[in-house]
Parts: structure tokens; sequence; C-alpha cells
């Protein structure tokens, strides 16, 4: 039989786990309440993962690619970008016809139009150095007539486009999330940024063209991956002037 010391034992006991109770209660409701933050902090953290994925391939995300190669690379660079790069190839019919359809729907002029399809081709037979050198100054052309009411002022740094592409909300990118910001910061940090001998290595390198670079000659940018992202670019360059269009009145 169990002893008077083991009853009030037993009793201090029930006693300290009834005052404890209330305790474990709130943190139990205190830990429902925190979950999602932890979920969305945890997903926030995965999805900006797949977003520095696909930018360390050198590939520039657009509506064009599917997203899901990030899902099966598995973390690997290396793959990822194999994947990237034979399904450009592969399905390069469907990629054009896309990027066609985007460039019919815009309100810029007709002379645009016609560039941007003649890149296409060069692009498709493999001349690849010549698209980026006719694609930046068209961009160029369109942006001081939609931006500067064509103005004979010096707009190679693109202030205005770029500063339209950092006052659109995200939704206006054809990617979310971190891929809408992937590509603002190429055009913001990149993409019309001034090369010199401090910094040229790093464009060197880089298979995302340089408008400055590619305008003087700086580097060759004659690789299909480079063609392609200079294609990609003027899309979104194309894209934000027609935004900027279809905000007037």
């Amino acid at each position: 039989m169990p002893s008077q010391i083991d009853e009030d034992l037993d009793a201090r006991l029930a006693r300290f786990g009834e005052s404890i109770a209330p305790f474990f209660a709130g943190l139990e409701q205190l830990a429902k309440k925190l979950l999602p933050f932890f979920e969305a902090s945890v997903a926030f953290a995965l999805a900006k993962q797949k977003a520095d994925l696909l930018v360390s391939t050198g590939w520039l995300p657009h509506e064009t690619l599917p997203f899901y190669f990030i899902e099966q690379a598995d973390g690997d660079a290396a793959k990822l970008n194999k994947l990237i790069d034979d399904y450009y190839r592969d399905n390069w019919s469907f990629v054009r016809a896309k990027l066609e359809a985007n460039i019919s729907e815009y309100r810029i002029d007709d002379e645009s139009k016609l560039i941007f399809r003649q890149i296409l081709t060069a692009h498709e037979h493999e001349l690849f150095s010549l698209v980026p050198r006719a694609m930046f100054p068209e961009i160029e052309r369109v942006s001081r007539t939609e931006l500067h009411n064509r103005r004979l002022e010096r707009i190679s740094s693109q202030k205005a486009l770029r500063k339209l592409a950092g006052e659109l909300v995200l939704s206006d990118y054809d990617v979310a999330g971190f891929y809408a910001i992937a590509v603002f910061e190429r055009f913001e940090d990149h993409v019309y940024a001034d090369v010199n001998e401090k910094n040229l290595s790093k464009f060197a390198n880089d298979p995302v063209p340089n408008r400055h670079a590619a305008i003087h000659g700086y580097f060759g940018y004659n690789s299909r991956q480079s063609s392609l992202n200079t294609i990609l670019l003027a899309d979104y360059a194309l894209k934000l002037l027609n935004a900027a269009k279809m905000s007037q009145p």
C-alpha cells in the first residue's frame, strides 16, 4: 500500500501540474499564432534560394522559362544551366512564337516590331553577336520616342527607363516575386551600368549583356545564351515602354 508520503507527493505533483497547465496552454496558443509566420519565413527563404540559383546560371527569369527546372536541378547550378539551355534549343519555335505574340501586343511603332523580329531571325540562324548590337540601339530609339519626346539628349544610361522599372509593381512583370526583383536588379545594376577597368572582368564573365560593353565592342557577346538574354531583356524593356504608353491619358 502507498505510504502517506507517496500520497502527499502525488497530490503536490497534481497541484503543480494544474498550476503550470495554463502556461503550456498559452505556449500552444502562441505557437499556433506564430506558425503561419514561421511557414511564411521558410517559404520566403526557399523562394529567394530558387531565384538566386537561377541568377547564378546567368539566365534571365522570363515567362518562356519552365521554372519547374529549378526543382529538378536540386540546387545544382550546372544541371539547371543545361536544362535551360537544352530547352531553349529544342523548343525555339515555341519560344519565338511567344515572343512574337508579346511584341505584337505592345503599343510601340512598327519599326521596333520589325527590328525585334529581325533579331529573332538572327538568333535562329546563330548570328549571335548581331543581336545585342542591333537591339540596344533599338531600345534606345523607342525609349527616346516614348519617354523623352524624341529630344536629342544623352540617354545611354536609360535613367528614365530604369526609373520606370522601379515604379512598376511586381505584378507588372511577367514573372513573380524574387524573379521579378532579379530582372529589375539586372536593369538597375548591370545592363545599363558603365564598364571600366575596375569592373571589366565582372562584366566579361557575365552572359547577360551590358549595353555599354556591347555598343563599344568591349566583348563579342557571341554566345547563344548572351544572344537570347538580349532578346529577353528587349522583351522586358519594350514591355516597360508599353506600360508607360498605356498609362498615358
